[in-house]
């Protein structure tokens, strides 16, 4: 028997859409869960690209005024697109 995880494995970088039931079931986990594990749909250049970016972000003391909550709170960022273009890159694709 095929896990939903298996059947979402894909090639790296694949961009092909998902079909239709694959993405109700991604979600409905989405929803329940607040996050889902899609395998294979960044290549790892793009994942390199993304951590380069959250890296500079995070980095970055103007950035730090601008978090969401107590000093002591988790570390928030919002419109991180505006950041740099690779957020919005991905974001869009």
């Amino acid at each position: 028997m095929t896990t939903l995880a298996e059947s979402t494995k894909r090639a790296p970088g694949n961009k092909e859409p998902f079909a239709p039931e694959e993405l109700e079931a991604i979600t409905a986990d989405f929803l329940r869960d607040g996050y889902r594990l899609i395998p294979q749909v960044l290549s790892r250049h793009e994942v390199q690209e993304l951590r380069a970016g959250i890296d500079t972000v995070f980095n970055d003391a103007k950035y730090k005024e601008n978090v969401n909550g107590p000093d002591d709170a988790p570390y928030i960022l919002v419109r991180l697109f505006e950041t740099n273009p690779v957020f919005e890159d991905t974001s869009t694709q």
